[in-house]
This record gives C-alpha cells, structure tokens and sequence, in this order.
C-alpha cells in the first residue's frame, strides 16, 4: 500500500474515531482524576522513576503516574490536555491494531478492517469520556507495541537477538506499569508460538523471561506495600462462578446487549463458537484470535464486576 492510500485510510479511521467520540475531549475531571493526580503528584519523584524502571514494584500504576504528574505539571488543572493526550494514544491504538493484524495476517485489507472494528465500541464510553481510564489507553498502547515487536522480530529473525529482547522487556515492563492487564501478554506469546512457529521451540527467551516478569510482578502486586492490599474491590476469586458472573455481562455487552443477556450456557456457546470457527477454518490468525479473546479478559474475569471499559484492551 503506497503512502497515499496509507494516509487516505489513516485520515478515514481517524475521522471515524473522532466522529463517533469527539464529545469527550471535552469533558471535566472527575473524583478519580483528582485522586490520581494527587497520589502522583505526592510520591517522592525518586520512587516514581525507580516504580517505572522495574515492574517489580508495589506503586500503583507507575506509568499512569508518572504521565498524571508530567500533565499537572504543564498544564495544571486544565483538563483539555489531558484529554488531547489520551485521544491522541487511542489514534496511536487503532494504527497498532492495523500493524498487528498485518504481521499476523499478511493482509492489508484484513488490517483496515480490524483497525475499523476495533477503532470504536459505543459501550466503551468511559474510556472516551473518563481521564481516569488513561492506564488502560496506555496499557493498550504498550502491550500491542510488545506484543506486534515481538512478531516482527520473530518473523524477521527468527530467534530474538539480544538488543531485540532488551527493547521487548522495556515495552513488557511499560506495558505492566500501565495496568494489571498487561500480565497475559506471556499467554499469547505461547499461543503465538504454539500456532505459528510449529514444532515448539523451548528456547523463546523472550517469552520465558515476561512469563518469570509476570510472576514477579504479580508478587509485589499482592504485597501488604501495595495500594491493592486489603481492597476488596481488587481482591481475586478464582472460581466458575466468579468466571461467568463477570464473563456474561461483558459479552452482552460486547454484543450491545443489556448486561444480564447472556447466561451461562449462551456465554459458554460464544465462546465455544469462537473456537469452532478458528479450528474448522484453520487459520492460524483465527487460532491465535480465539487465544486472545479467552486469554486477555482474564486479570478482570476474577474480581469485582467494573464495567465494560476493561475491555479496551481485549
């Protein structure tokens, strides 16, 4: 596709984005901005810069932080810069999904139409409308950064080099220090692997080593220290029943539905369906698909029910 056409297609989803959700760049601040800011603006500037060197770490969001704290700093409580921020990350977004869909597919015109489809959801408004969903934006942004330089590398080298592999673990531990979401990235990369690379290569360091992160993160995440401590709104239930009571309300709602549409046998035939189509239809991206959509919606499939906006990012 020669630059033209590029632009011309960038320029359409660009003006479908803003069409659909233009309105929220100019919303206020709410109570949760006020909060963030104030967490970031009063933690010692040192921890912050350490918080965001390692995801070993129990700051809270260290990355949504540290941009909380930039923005305060150059623009006050003026919420017109912080939203012109967070829109022109989602654009940032929706030009990653293009890039990711064509490393995975080969196909330029399944590109646009996953950049299309995944430009805009109308019950994602809270990530249009709300500040305080800026760590999903980023968290967004630095998974498929990850996630679509680990496939480049893959197919242009074949194993990582390891330059390659330091710019990986920098874009993984960015992606961790958005928002806890980031964590299934290990999960797709073995699916990944498992579909695409055929026989399986144990020495991916790449992915053994954000799997060892992950583990790690996932320790200091949980320590007393950390700000999730003791929130019940945060705390894991790891359980069927707790799966599916926040598996059916996002799918209804995935689908524009009310969120008690679907039951659980309907939740379970969805998915099942998914699968279905992936396997009859053997291609590899549909494969992979159907690991994205069961894996990534785990970290929020075993708390508290938050609303769709934790679907940005799956």
């Amino acid at each position: 596709m020669n630059r033209l056409k590029s632009a011309a297609v960038a320029g359409v989803l660009a003006l479908w984005f803003l069409g659909q959700t233009w309105r929220g760049i100019f919303t206020q601040f709410d109570d949760d901005d006020l909060m963030n800011m104030y967490n970031a603006w009063t933690l010692p500037l040192y921890k912050l810069i350490l918080a965001n060197l390692t995801p070993f770490n129990a700051v809270y969001r260290p990355l949504g932080s540290a941009l909380y704290r930039v923005e305060y700093l150059l623009a006050g409580l003026n919420p017109l810069p912080f939203r012109i921020v967070a829109y022109a990350l989602m654009m940032l977004n929706i030009w990653l999904v293009f890039r990711l869909a064509r490393l995975l597919t080969g196909s330029t015109e399944v590109a646009i139409l996953s950049a299309l489809m995944g430009s805009y959801h109308k019950r994602l408004a809270g990530v249009y409308v709300n500040n305080g969903t800026i760590y999903d934006v980023l968290c967004f942004t630095f998974f498929c950064l990850a996630l679509s330089f680990y496939v480049a590398t893959r197919q242009k080298y074949g194993q990582m080099p390891l330059r390659h592999l330091v710019v990986f673990c920098i874009l993984y531990t960015l992606a961790l220090n958005s928002k806890e979401m980031a964590a299934t990235l290990p999960a797709v990369l073995l699916g990944y692997e498992l579909i695409y690379h055929r026989p399986f290569r144990w020495k991916s360091w790449a992915l053994w080593i954000s799997a060892a992160v992950t583990v790690l993160a996932f320790e200091a995440k949980t320590t007393h220290a950390s700000s999730f401590a003791g929130n019940p709104e945060y705390a894991a239930h790891l359980s069927w029943h707790q799966f599916f009571s926040t598996t059916q309300p996002l799918l209804s709602q995935l689908f524009f539905l009310p969120e008690n549409a679907l039951n659980t046998t309907k939740a379970v035939l969805v998915l099942a369906l998914v699968w279905i189509v992936a396997v009859v239809a053997r291609k590899r991206s549909l494969l992979l698909g159907a690991v994205m959509i069961t894996v990534l919606p785990l970290p929020i499939n075993f708390i508290v029910y938050r609303g769709f906006f934790v679907m940005y990012l799956p």
